[in-house]
């Protein structure tokens, strides 16, 4: 898939999420996407919370990251 392809789903994951129902109304959503070496500084957070907090997924989910073009 070319770079242009992925950022269009990404784009319309994002407004995916930004339509979808919001509890109470509320929209506290906050959606961005983290490309090239703003990922990597992702995953590294994602990992130390993961350490600190015992959260399994945060420790597994950065191996995901590291290998993805972005995240939405």
């Amino acid at each position: 898939m070319t770079d242009k392809a992925v950022e269009m789903v990404a784009e319309l994951m994002k407004l995916s999420g930004r339509t979808a129902p919001k509890g109470r109304g509320l929209d506290t959503v906050i959606i961005r996407l983290v490309v090239g070496k703003d990922l990597q500084k992702l995953a590294t957070k994602m990992r130390n919370i993961g350490e600190i907090r015992k959260l399994k997924f945060f420790s597994r989910d950065p191996i995901i990251s590291n290998k993805a073009m972005l995240v939405c």
